[in-house]
């Protein structure tokens, strides 16, 4: 199992994906993160392509290699943030990914409003 872990972090899977395809808790996989970034003798790995960089003698730890790996890796993990909410329209509630301020479930919904408020 942990090689297994270890394989999908070296690709660039987020913990949520990890956690979703070996059906274990994302809290281990972010401790697995946690423990491998310690045992890595004073090298740095980026958290978005792997790749070892020059550890940073001053003040907090990097987690990336450059400004683009960790821009890119917070976008990703934007995107894959699941919010549940609730139409406005058919009071239906729904999922959205990455936007916390959908308020229709579908356009058909969306059209169904827009109809109302012509009238």
């Amino acid at each position: 199992m942990r090689n297994e872990v270890d394989l999908l972090i070296l690709k660039g899977a987020t913990d949520r994906e990890i956690s979703d395809s070996l059906g274990i808790s994302i809290n281990t996989i972010k401790s697995r993160r946690r423990r491998n970034r310690s045992k890595a003798n004073g090298k740095n790995y980026c958290l978005y392509c792997g790749k070892e960089f020059k550890k940073n003698n001053r003040g907090m730890k990097r987690g990336f290699c450059s400004y683009h790996c960790r821009i890119s890796y917070w976008n990703r993990r934007k995107k894959e943030q699941e919010y549940e909410l609730v139409c406005e329209n058919c009071g239906q509630s729904f999922v959205s990914k990455g936007n916390p301020n959908k308020r229709y479930c579908s356009r058909k919904c969306y059209c169904e409003t827009v109809r109302k408020n012509e009238e």
